[in-house]
């Protein structure tokens, strides 16, 4: 009888292996912040702005492959009521 490995000992790594490259990776950035923070001063001034720019890029990319996805499923929904479709993508 051959048996399956545990899976659990697996996703224990993984969740392990994540957890401390997450841990790595905020140190380092912490690291290079502390380091650099001469230089990142003068870009503090310009921080709503590239909030503001980043937000903007990524609703856009997040919302590129929507394109008229919402006309087709409004007349799936009210396909079994009374409504025609007009009326159901003026909803």
């Amino acid at each position: 009888m051959d048996r399956e490995p545990h899976s659990g000992t697996t996703r224990r790594s993984s969740a392990t292996f994540i957890w401390i490259l997450m841990v790595s990776f905020m140190v380092t950035a912490y690291l290079l912040i502390w380091e650099h923070r001469v230089h990142l001063d003068s870009y503090l001034d310009y921080l709503p702005f590239l909030v503001l720019i980043a937000c903007s890029a990524i609703y856009l990319f997040i919302h590129r492959s929507d394109h008229g996805h919402h006309q087709r499923s409004a007349g799936k929904i009210f396909q079994g009521s009374k409504m025609n479709r007009s009326e159901a993508l003026a909803y």
